[in-house]
């Protein structure tokens, strides 16, 4: 096996268990992101509901609810000037609670069962994304266990403290993930790594984006891996040594 083979089979190695790893973080990152929306919307409801129920707001839809009766079937007045909107339940507290332990359980399988060991192939053969290996290795890894650390202390003040720590590695890792994205751009000639990079930058602040960049990262991977499959690496010419 000569040294392009070698290249090659090690590259093809690394980035089939990146991209296998890939799957695993946009399945989390989708889970995640659904967690987040429906948290967000029930706190907008129940906001909302305040206002109408205890705010100014309540004599005019009382008024209002009023004048639609007389055309409705008569109903009791309590039911009809409050909205048909539960306070979130206990079960519904821990179906979120599980859809987060879920999404972080998969995080963890794809990052450190699959991501990683790829990434640490991938540096072997490439030294250049030592510190993009590095920042994502302690970073999310680290950030993810003082993340889940911080849930049964988030009324303790050292709860508040490892949940704002917590999300400064997430966000290194989030660097790491950038940097490497721009790296791979550079040593597969490949620009949707570029698209990958710049959409990971974009979900520092629309974190949906994430899901489109994980796309387009699982998706460059495979390419790479077609195109190391079908046209091995050529090897480096080595200047001939002075007479």
């Amino acid at each position: 096996m000569n040294v392009a083979t070698s290249r090659s089979t090690r590259l093809i190695e690394a980035y089939d268990m990146m991209r296998k790893g890939v799957l695993y973080l946009l399945i989390a990152d989708l889970v995640l992101s659904i967690i987040v929306i429906v948290s967000i919307s029930s706190l907008m409801i129940v906001g909302f509901r305040t206002i109408i129920e205890k705010g100014p707001g309540r004599f005019i839809a009382t008024q209002l609810l009023k004048n639609l009766s007389s055309h409705l079937v008569p109903i009791d007045l309590h039911v009809r000037t409050s909205f048909v909107i539960a306070e979130p339940k206990l079960t519904f507290i821990v179906f979120l609670f599980i859809g987060f332990v879920a999404s972080v359980t998969l995080f963890f399988i794809g990052l450190w069962g699959k991501f990683l060991p790829g990434l640490r192939i991938l540096k072997d053969v490439v030294p250049e994304i030592s510190t993009a290996e590095s920042l994502i290795r302690i970073g999310y890894f680290w950030g993810l266990i003082l993340l889940l650390v911080s849930i049964p202390l988030v009324f303790l003040i050292i709860g508040i403290l490892t949940f704002v720590i917590s999300l400064i590695l997430i966000f290194l890792g989030n660097i790491g993930l950038i940097i490497l994205s721009f790296k791979l751009r550079d040593i597969e000639k490949d620009d949707l790594y570029l698209v990958s990079g710049v959409l990971f930058i974009i979900g520092l602040i629309f974190r949906l984006m994430n899901l489109f960049a994980w796309i387009i990262l699982y998706i460059s991977l495979g390419k790479s891996i077609e195109k190391h499959k079908s046209h091995p690496s050529q090897p480096t010419s080595l200047p001939f040594p002075p007479i």
